[in-house]
């Protein structure tokens, strides 16, 4: 494909462009899947190294449901913010496979 562009007149830039970078869309979406749901659920090195930190300046979403549920007592709200994480990362999910995949998976 390179080299049908460059026989055609493409520039290193748009080589980039139009070839490089759709080819790899795929590995750039489960990358950046992987790793926004990685911070949703990224709990434990802040319980271990600051315990949600001086005034909660380390407080994540992960560790309000943690503190919620097991600190408090409050089950309710904790299983509450437990289903809210999943359905942001769910929705999260859908976003990059619609967006940056362009519905790659759908068999329409």
């Amino acid at each position: 494909m390179y080299e049908a562009a460059r026989v055609d007149g493409a520039n290193v830039l748009q080589e980039f462009w139009h070839i490089t970078l759709p080819m790899l869309k795929p590995a750039l979406a489960i990358a950046l899947l992987l790793r926004s749901m990685d911070l949703m659920r990224y709990f434990t090195k802040i319980f271990i190294t600051t315990g949600g930190g001086p005034a909660n300046a380390t407080k994540i979403i992960g560790f309000f449901v943690y503190e919620q549920s097991l600190r408090f007592y409050n089950l309710g709200y904790g299983s509450a913010l437990g289903v809210g994480m999943l359905v942001v990362t769910v929705l999260l999910g859908m976003f990059f496979v619609e967006t940056i995949m362009g519905g790659a998976g759908d068999n329409e």
